[in-house]
This record gives C-alpha cells, sequence and structure tokens, in this order.
C-alpha cells in the first residue's frame, strides 16, 4: 500500500504535522496538538484497506477527539482525546461506525504513556 512515489511537498507537510503534535506536547498545548494530528502521508494510502476507518474517524472528531488515524500498519486505529470522560463517550459511538461498516471492534481508553522521555 505505501509503494510508490511520494511528492516532497507530502514530507514537508507530514514534517510540519509532527513538529506541531511535539510542540503541543512539549507545551501543554492541545491546540498545536490537535493541528498536527493530521496523517498526510500513509493515512491516504492506507485508509481505504480498513472498511469503516472514514466513518469511525469521523465519529472520533465528532464526538470531540483532537485527531484520530490508523495505529501502526493498521487495522488498529486511535482517536486522542482531552479528557478521559470524552474518550469514555466517544468509544462506543467509533465501535457503531465499524459496526455498521460489518465488523466488530474493541477500544481501550488510556493515558498518554507519561512522563516521558527524562534525564536520569
Amino acid at each position: 500500500a505505501l509503494q510508490g512515489s511520494y511528492a516532497l511537498k507530502e514530507f514537508v507537510a507530514q514534517s510540519s504535522n509532527l513538529a506541531l503534535v511535539l510542540a503541543g506536547c512539549h507545551a501543554g498545548d492541545a491546540s498545536l496538538v490537535r493541528a498536527g494530528l493530521a496523517d498526510v502521508l500513509i493515512e491516504p494510502r492506507r485508509a481505504p484497506l480498513i472498511i469503516g476507518f472514514d466513518a469511525a474517524k469521523a465519529a472520533a472528531l465528532a464526538a470531540g477527539a483532537m485527531g484520530a488515524s490508523i495505529s501502526g500498519a493498521g487495522p488498529s486505529v486511535f482517536a486522542w482525546f482531552e479528557g478521559r470522560d470524552t474518550a469514555l463517550a466517544a468509544a462506543p459511538k467509533v465501535q457503531a461506525a465499524f459496526a455498521a461498516a460489518g465488523f466488530d471492534s474493541q477500544s481501550w481508553v488510556s493515558p498518554v504513556n507519561s512522563p516521558g522521555a527524562r534525564l536520569l
């Protein structure tokens, strides 16, 4: 799914988005994280392989996710929320989108692994 050519502008856009996510995490600025959680490089090529993905992502975003995408090579997907309660409320909606596409799914709500990198 990832074979073929990529335009330089796609790599630049993806690098910019990654920088926004990292800067947002470092500064505790959810608006930067939200702006950066857009995979313009890999998701467009892999999303068609995950039946129900577009509807599941739309459900997550409509329920308040900062962003949603494919985790690794798929078929796992993730959505990133600012709060646990919002994530818990969104999970059944995302699962319903997959169910409408004919797939059973599971959901997990967990915190971002903290405290992250640190100097020992």
